[in-house]
């Protein structure tokens, strides 16, 4: 839809081999992140979210990268990069879920309630 970008805030969360990411997306283009590693937080971080005109892509600015979408693994070493793609993930009218890879491998579902604060 074209409105979609009006459906990002939330929270979204997702758990892979003992590592849970939360992102919580806020209305005005904040986001926090933040992982962990067998329910200890190793990582939390803030920034700015925005969507890019035209395309169904999320860019994060700046962004620590744990899930590597080319080797389609989690690492514990975080990579911070300038700029950080996420792709929602269409569910008829709006999405529940988005991912960093483009073949939606590794996805972050968005959460009923709650805040990074009280995760996980």
């Amino acid at each position: 839809p074209a409105t979609w970008q009006n459906d990002i805030p939330g929270v979204y969360a997702g758990d892979q081999y003992g590592f849970r990411e939360v992102i919580e997306f806020k209305a005005d283009a904040t986001f926090h992140h933040q992982v962990f590693r067998d329910d200890t937080s190793i990582h939390l971080e803030s920034g700015k979210w925005r969507v890019l005109s035209g395309k169904h892509q999320l860019v994060l600015e700046p962004f620590t990268e744990f899930y590597h979408p080319m080797g389609r693994k989690f690492s514990a070493d975080g990579e911070g990069v300038e700029l950080y793609y996420f792709y929602p993930i269409p569910d008829g009218k709006s999405f529940n879920m988005i991912s960093a890879s483009v073949d939606y491998e590794f996805r972050l579902a968005r959460e009923v309630s709650g805040s990074v604060k009280n995760h996980p």
